[in-house]
């Protein structure tokens, strides 16, 4: 089980703006921090639980409630729980009423005070249909603003990151380059496609995370208006298996295919070796690959979208491995 380091609370930032055009958030406003996945939320997450007091002075709640918050293997894993409930039938308990939590029950976790705003922070936010978010929008968040921060990363780095997990927790045993290759979708193009749809691109506030990754705390809190000092920094929570870690993990995963024992064996490994260097794979012909394949998807983005993108398909933009922050 990986250890949780918690940040320190951080002093009261002392700026607090909002952009009445949409490029902050305002009264009675939700921000939706929706990942993307393996860009840091872990890290994200575990700061905003424990700075929930401090964020909660400057107007930003970030809710506690225990029908909110979710925990995987210790950490905390976001606030979104009871909205993906809505958001998801398929994790929905017996007899869930859509309509209480649309005119009630939602209020009651996320927003208590209407007159302020709340940040939702989960990375499956991204990965909900299109047909709910409009539902979501046009029943609970009319009348409110909606802002969605989404931390994209370069392809290269991002299959590669996505791999190493499908090896951690899903007992997967190919090679990177057969998933690269043949099993890797972009979901990060997806997601950002889907939210811009519904919420209007203007509302997608889209953050570097290979710019950002060594403190990816100041750049999403500035996304919804909040200017943060220095000393706010998320404290690393997991990270991505080492080079002998991946040899070990995946032989054993060939034998026994099991999610349950490859999940046990990689949270032992990180427990005992938390600062660990994760593995980098210096593979010149899948980055070219992705980069081929996702162009023209990407390209056609940018130009409907309005938003620059193109660092997405450079994987020289990495920080060096040694610096890896909280994946």
């Amino acid at each position: 089980m990986s250890e949780l380091i918690s940040p320190t609370i951080a002093t009261l930032p002392t700026s607090f703006t909002v952009d009445l055009n949409g490029n902050g958030l305002g009264v009675g406003a939700i921000g939706l921090h929706i990942g993307l996945p393996k860009t840091g939320s872990s890290a994200i997450q575990a700061f905003l639980q424990e700075n929930a007091l401090a964020l909660a002075g400057l107007g930003v709640d970030y809710s506690l409630h225990p029908d909110a918050l979710s925990h995987v293997a210790g950490v905390p894993n976001g606030n979104a729980r009871a909205l993906l409930r809505y958001l998801d039938p398929r994790r929905r308990q017996h007899r869930f009423d859509v309509e209480a939590f649309e005119q009630a029950e939602f209020f009651k976790v996320y927003m208590p005070s209407r007159d302020r705003f709340t940040l939702i922070s989960s990375e499956l936010l991204s990965a909900v249909d299109w047909w709910q978010l409009q539902r979501f929008r046009d029943r609970i968040a009319c009348g409110h603003s909606v802002i969605v921060v989404a931390l994209m990363r370069n392809i290269y780095d991002h299959a590669l990151s996505t791999w190493n997990q499908s090896v951690k927790w899903h007992a997967y045993d190919k090679s990177f380059e057969h998933f690269a290759r043949n099993e890797y979708n972009n979901p990060q193009i997806s997601a950002f496609r889907k939210y811009g749809k519904c919420f209007g691109w203007r509302k997608i506030k889209v953050i570097n995370y290979d710019d950002t990754r060594l403190n990816i705390i100041a750049p999403l809190l500035r996304a919804i208006g909040v200017t943060t000092p220095p000393i706010w920094r998320a404290a690393r929570v997991n990270r991505s298996l080492t080079r002998t870690e991946l040899a070990v993990q995946m032989a054993l995963n060939a034998i026994h295919h099991d999610r349950r024992l490859s999940k046990a064996l990689a949270r032992g490994l990180v427990w005992v070796r938390p600062d660990a260097a994760a593995a980098r794979l210096e593979r010149p012909d899948v980055s070219r690959f992705l980069s081929d394949r996702f162009r023209p998807e990407v390209e056609r983005l940018i130009e409907v979208s309005g938003v620059d993108m193109a660092w997405v398909l450079d994987s020289a933009r990495q920080a060096p491995p040694s610096l890896a922050a909280a994946e």
